[in-house]
């Protein structure tokens, strides 16, 4: 039977490295108390000194990814228009786009991602008897 790798918490870590820190106990018995290896006490324990300093350090802010707030605001201007023109095209055109509850990509309704969960089926008149069931037929056709 294969044998799961256990996953500590770092609080876990951080209190079995300070009781190590005080030596109150011997490895032996933290190991027995705790449930983990003498090895790995001592590794916590290195690399809870190791970075001891960072709990009291001026700059301990996490750097936060930079993202251009106008840029995304322009994309999403940016589709939107192109969301507004293709809905008037689709008025002049007499086509219209009716809601399908969502369904996974290229599934057997036609529906594919990138539409909303909109079917392939409602880009074609009212009436349409011949649409194309898939994206790839679409494609093919044209």
């Amino acid at each position: 039977m294969k044998r799961t790798r256990r996953k500590f918490t770092p609080e876990f870590k951080a209190r079995v490295a300070v009781e190590a820190i005080k030596e109150h106990k011997t490895l032996a018995e933290l190991s027995k108390q705790f449930g983990v290896s003498p090895v790995i006490i001592s590794r916590w324990k290195k690399e809870f000194l190791a970075n001891m300093s960072n709990a009291f350090g001026g700059d301990h802010h996490t750097e936060e990814p930079t993202v251009d707030v106008d840029k995304l605001y322009s994309q999403i201007g940016q589709l939107k228009v192109e969301n507004d023109f293709l809905k008037k095209s689709l008025k002049k055109t007499g086509l219209r786009l009716m809601p399908v509850p969502y369904a996974s990509p290229l599934n057997e309704s036609g529906a594919c991602s990138g539409t909303s969960g909109h079917s392939l089926r409602s880009l074609y008149p009212a009436g349409w008897r011949e649409y194309p069931q898939t994206a790839r037929q679409v494609y093919q056709d044209s």
